[in-house]
Protein backbone atom coordinates (compact mmCIF):
# COMPACT_ATOMS: atom_id res chain seq x y z
CA UNK A 1 0.00 0.00 0.00
CA UNK A 2 1.14 3.09 -0.78
CA UNK A 3 1.47 5.99 1.73
CA UNK A 4 -0.39 8.82 1.90
CA UNK A 5 0.09 11.68 -0.16
CA UNK A 6 -0.05 14.54 2.54
CA UNK A 7 0.41 17.94 1.62
CA UNK A 8 3.96 18.50 2.22
CA UNK A 9 3.96 15.70 -0.91
CA UNK A 10 1.62 18.08 -3.31
CA UNK A 11 3.60 21.11 -2.34
CA UNK A 12 6.80 20.10 -3.20
CA UNK A 13 5.23 18.14 -6.38
CA UNK A 14 3.86 21.14 -7.41
CA UNK A 15 6.83 23.02 -6.75
CA UNK A 16 9.34 21.07 -8.81
CA UNK A 17 6.33 21.48 -11.35
CA UNK A 18 6.29 25.00 -11.15
CA UNK A 19 9.76 25.84 -10.92
CA UNK A 20 11.10 23.58 -13.04
CA UNK A 21 8.81 25.41 -16.20
CA UNK A 22 10.29 28.42 -15.10
CA UNK A 23 13.61 26.89 -15.54
CA UNK A 24 12.76 25.92 -18.96
CA UNK A 25 11.74 29.16 -20.10
CA UNK A 26 14.59 31.25 -18.82
CA UNK A 27 17.13 28.77 -19.82
CA UNK A 28 15.33 29.12 -23.04
CA UNK A 29 15.35 32.66 -23.20
CA UNK A 30 19.51 32.51 -21.89
CA UNK A 31 19.96 30.20 -25.21
CA UNK A 32 18.17 32.95 -27.14
CA UNK A 33 20.04 35.99 -25.89
CA UNK A 34 23.35 34.20 -25.86
CA UNK A 35 22.71 33.89 -29.94
CA UNK A 36 21.63 37.10 -30.71
CA UNK A 37 24.52 38.62 -28.83
CA UNK A 38 27.16 36.36 -30.31
CA UNK A 39 25.36 37.74 -33.72
CA UNK A 40 25.50 41.10 -33.25
CA UNK A 41 28.13 43.26 -35.31
CA UNK A 42 29.28 45.23 -32.16
CA UNK A 43 29.48 44.37 -28.71
CA UNK A 44 28.30 40.88 -29.11
CA UNK A 45 30.09 38.00 -26.98
CA UNK A 46 32.91 36.56 -28.52
CA UNK A 47 31.44 32.94 -30.06
CA UNK A 48 33.35 31.14 -26.91
CA UNK A 49 31.50 33.54 -24.28
CA UNK A 50 28.61 32.76 -26.39
CA UNK A 51 28.78 28.82 -26.16
CA UNK A 52 29.30 28.79 -22.73
CA UNK A 53 26.01 30.35 -22.29
CA UNK A 54 24.23 28.38 -24.67
CA UNK A 55 26.05 25.29 -22.86
CA UNK A 56 24.77 26.49 -19.18
CA UNK A 57 21.37 27.26 -20.45
CA UNK A 58 20.67 23.90 -22.37
CA UNK A 59 22.16 22.81 -18.75
CA UNK A 60 19.32 24.11 -17.10
CA UNK A 61 16.91 23.60 -19.57
CA UNK A 62 17.55 19.41 -18.47
CA UNK A 63 17.65 20.75 -15.41
CA UNK A 64 13.95 22.26 -15.78
CA UNK A 65 12.88 19.12 -17.18
CA UNK A 66 14.38 16.97 -14.64
CA UNK A 67 12.29 18.81 -12.34
CA UNK A 68 8.97 19.01 -13.83
CA UNK A 69 9.39 14.70 -14.63
CA UNK A 70 10.48 14.64 -10.68
CA UNK A 71 7.43 16.85 -9.50
CA UNK A 72 5.12 14.27 -11.21
CA UNK A 73 6.89 11.12 -9.65
CA UNK A 74 6.68 13.23 -6.36
CA UNK A 75 2.55 13.73 -6.60
CA UNK A 76 2.46 9.84 -7.61
CA UNK A 77 4.76 8.86 -4.45
CA UNK A 78 7.23 6.80 -6.76
CA UNK A 79 10.35 5.84 -5.60
CA UNK A 80 12.17 7.44 -8.26
CA UNK A 81 10.50 10.79 -8.03
CA UNK A 82 12.18 11.25 -4.66
CA UNK A 83 15.67 10.22 -5.95
CA UNK A 84 15.20 12.02 -9.11
CA UNK A 85 14.68 15.55 -7.07
CA UNK A 86 17.71 14.63 -5.16
CA UNK A 87 19.70 14.35 -8.41
CA UNK A 88 17.77 17.32 -9.58
CA UNK A 89 18.87 19.68 -6.29
CA UNK A 90 22.20 17.91 -6.69
CA UNK A 91 22.48 19.08 -10.40
CA UNK A 92 21.12 22.91 -9.72
CA UNK A 93 23.81 23.19 -6.77
CA UNK A 94 26.64 22.35 -8.92
CA UNK A 95 25.39 24.35 -11.21
CA UNK A 96 24.97 27.56 -9.17
CA UNK A 97 28.96 27.02 -7.91
CA UNK A 98 30.49 26.65 -11.51
CA UNK A 99 28.19 28.72 -13.35
CA UNK A 100 29.17 32.43 -11.61
CA UNK A 101 32.83 31.32 -11.87
CA UNK A 102 33.20 30.31 -16.10
CA UNK A 103 30.63 33.19 -17.31
CA UNK A 104 32.70 35.77 -14.18
CA UNK A 105 29.49 36.84 -12.44
CA UNK A 106 28.98 37.73 -9.03
CA UNK A 107 28.01 34.72 -6.35
CA UNK A 108 25.52 36.56 -5.10
CA UNK A 109 23.18 36.26 -7.82
CA UNK A 110 22.79 32.90 -7.21
CA UNK A 111 22.44 32.78 -3.74
CA UNK A 112 18.89 33.21 -3.71
CA UNK A 113 18.58 30.39 -6.33
CA UNK A 114 19.88 27.90 -3.97
CA UNK A 115 17.80 28.43 -1.38
CA UNK A 116 15.07 25.93 -3.12
CA UNK A 117 17.86 23.13 -4.00
CA UNK A 118 18.73 22.86 -0.25
CA UNK A 119 15.19 23.19 0.70
CA UNK A 120 14.96 20.31 -1.86
CA UNK A 121 17.79 18.21 -0.36
CA UNK A 122 16.75 18.63 3.32
CA UNK A 123 13.17 17.53 2.27
CA UNK A 124 13.72 14.62 0.43
CA UNK A 125 16.29 13.56 2.61
CA UNK A 126 13.97 13.59 5.78
CA UNK A 127 13.44 10.02 7.21
CA UNK A 128 9.70 10.74 6.78
CA UNK A 129 10.61 11.35 3.50
CA UNK A 130 12.10 8.08 2.92
CA UNK A 131 9.71 6.15 4.74
CA UNK A 132 6.94 7.66 2.42
CA UNK A 133 8.81 7.11 -1.01
CA UNK A 134 10.59 3.55 0.01
CA UNK A 135 9.22 0.78 -2.57
CA UNK A 136 7.30 -1.89 -0.95
CA UNK A 137 9.00 -5.25 -0.94
CA UNK A 138 7.77 -7.73 -3.20
CA UNK A 139 5.41 -10.63 -1.26
CA UNK A 140 7.87 -13.44 -0.13
CA UNK A 141 10.89 -11.16 -0.55
CA UNK A 142 10.74 -9.65 2.74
Amino acid sequence: MAAPRTAGIIVVALLNVLIGLAAGAGSVRMIVDALRASGASSGGLVPAAAGLSIGFGAARLVLGAELVVAGAGVFRIAPWGRTLSLWAASFWLVLNLVEPAVLHYSYAQVLIGSIYPLILVSVCSSPGWKRAFTAPAAPGTA
